[in-house]
């Protein structure tokens, strides 16, 4: 039981970070094509 829950917030983990590197790519190409100095 422990083991599938580890194994599942391990995925889980990986879900979220492979997420956020899209998020941030996605990001910086929209700040590289419409450049705005805050």
């Amino acid at each position: 039981m422990s083991w599938s829950t580890s194994t599942y917030m391990m995925k889980l983990q990986l879900l979220v970070i492979e997420t956020d590197y899209c998020w941030r790519k996605a990001l910086l190409s929209y700040i590289m094509r419409y450049p705005i100095i805050t």
